[in-house]
This record gives C-alpha cells, structure tokens and sequence, in this order.
C-alpha cells in the first residue's frame, strides 16, 4: 500500500493489486529471499565482504561438510571457540 499525495492534492491510499498469476510464497522461502537479497546488497557494496563471503555454503553439500567439520572441531576442541579464533 502506498499513500499518495503532494502538498497542492489530497493525501490518498493507494493499493496496488497483485498479478492474478503471481504464487504465494512461504514465510521461510520470502526470508530466504531476502536474505539472499541483503547480503547481494551488501556484496555489490563492500569489498571487505566480498572477500569472507561463504562460498561453500552455496551448494546443499558443501555447506554440509562444513558443518560436520565445525561439529567435529567442537567436539575435539573442550575449552570452545574462543581460543581458536583470534578476534
């Protein structure tokens, strides 16, 4: 919905009707998306980003195995996180 108006007209509620062919889409795929979105967003921004971004968690497996790597690591690892990461 947007409302429309300037200062020499009315103010007027405008909705906009969606496509009659347009699917609905579920609550996790619309939050993927806009993940997704956000961080192609901040991508196209910031270099910095671009170079940590995850690779790996592009494909179903690839995220997978790291994954069971970080749950390995965390098994072997009795003091946590904080000691292998430096910052």
């Amino acid at each position: 919905m947007k409302v429309k108006g300037s200062q020499g007209n009315r103010r007027v509620e405008w909705v906009k009707a969606e496509h009659p062919f347009t699917a609905m889409s579920t609550g996790s795929e619309v939050y993927a998306n806009h993940n997704e979105a956000h961080n192609a967003a901040l991508r196209r921004r910031c270099s910095a980003y671009r170079r940590r971004q995850n690779l790996y968690a592009k494909k179903r497996p690839g995220l997978q195995r790291v994954l069971d790597v970080r749950r390995l690591i965390q098994k072997l690892d009795p003091i946590g996180d904080s000691v292998s990461r430096p910052h």
